[in-house]
């Protein structure tokens, strides 16, 4: 019931605050799709198919770009693997040359390329048959040679995983692969990602899309990335949400926590840049939204308004973070329970909103 219940609550959140974009500038197209599979097992969309989570040898495994940037100094890009068998074994490598063979029941496109092939720790598919890979930057640091991710570098990554009834009786499969170009230190990686929570340990801040009603609200500035910042005075503010168009009709800033805060940016790494932005005050509840968004700006001439290349996270369609109302405790709406007692649905226990005939599709 745990899968079941994140499941619902993660489409609750998408359905509410709308469907999370991420930049994807330098993280590249999918490749290695399943064509030419060595036992005809093919799947132009994804890996070779495979008798993973819907036992269709015409379907493979399926690697996604999930969120986050490419950046070796803030770690926050993260993938997830769809499609396996459930509770099967598997585990990402990444590789920084491409070539294309036959492995097992599937084709191997991630080679050394005079980089090296290094394999991350094993994961474990759930009831589902996925499994998330985040941490990729601070987990390869304990990778031998040139291993550990630097700014600058080229990577691709692809997941072998076990598959016990796979078509072609290898045991084992292999998704798509994805390549991954790491922003340079202070350079095109300048993305506007600030809101966050610091961490204890490399990379010392984390950046946050959504934070739990009463939850605090810091921000970082990553000097590798900002380094003319470094040095300065400005007024931070956090402004209700607005998309590009909504921002180039209307650049003034109104922080919702009433003032602007005034922070100096002078440390010499993240941590040393790090500050609160919230300890716990902003609203996540709005009517029947699950959410509310919010944009940061950095002001740098101190004139109230956003003006083009101060720092903001959020400039696009989505917000630059979300706070969320409790999802487990009494929405607005007073709820019907019924129990069915006709058809396939026949003594489930159903619970909907009373007026629910008019809140439209």
């Amino acid at each position: 019931m745990d899968f079941i219940k994140q499941r619902l609550l993660l489409a609750l959140l998408v359905f509410a605050v709308g469907p999370l974009t991420t930049v994807a500038a330098q993280v590249g197209s999918s490749f290695c799709h399943g064509v030419g599979c060595p036992c005809g097992n093919d799947d132009p969309s994804r890996g070779c198919g495979n008798r993973g989570d819907d036992f269709q040898a015409s379907t493979g495994a399926l690697l996604i770009y999930n969120s986050g940037v490419p950046s070796a100094l803030q770690d926050s890009l993260e993938f997830s693997a769809y499609g396996l068998a459930a509770n099967q074994f598997g585990v990402l490598f990444m590789g920084g040359g491409t070539n294309s063979f036959s492995f097992g029941d599937g084709l191997r496109c991630v080679v050394s390329g005079g980089q090296g092939v290094y394999r991350f720790p094993v994961q474990q598919a759930d009831f589902f048959g996925e499994f998330q890979l985040k941490n990729l930057v601070s987990t390869s640091q304990g990778f031998p040679g040139g291993g550990p991710i630097q700014p600058g570098e080229s990577w691709n990554f692809q997941v072998w995983y076990r598959d016990p009834n796979g078509p072609c009786s290898s045991n084992f499969n292999l998704t798509n692969a994805i390549p991954v170009d790491f922003y340079a230190a202070g350079g095109a990686g300048d993305h506007e990602e600030l809101a966050g929570r610091p961490l204890g340990e490399y990379p010392w801040f984390e950046y946050v899309r959504a934070f739990n009603q009463g939850d605090p609200v810091s921000f970082a500035v990553d000097p590798g990335l900002k380094a003319a910042l470094m040095g300065t005075t400005s007024d931070v503010y956090v402004v209700l949400a607005k998309d590009q168009a909504e921002w180039a009709n209307d650049p003034s800033l109104f922080d919702v926590r009433g003032v602007a805060s005034s922070h100096s940016f002078n440390g010499a790494n993240v941590q040393g840049n790090t500050f609160t932005l919230d300890p716990g005050f902003l609203s996540g509840t709005s009517g029947a939204e699950v959410g509310i968004g919010y944009d940061v700006v950095i002001d740098l001439d101190g004139d109230g308004q956003y003006d083009a290349g101060e720092p903001i996270d959020g400039l696009g369609d989505e917000a630059g973070f979300y706070v969320v109302r409790d999802v487990a405790g009494p929405g607005p709406y007073t709820v019907v329970e019924t129990i069915y007692s006709f058809g396939s649905f026949r003594g489930q226990d159903t619970y909907y909103p009373a007026n629910i005939a008019s809140l439209g599709q």
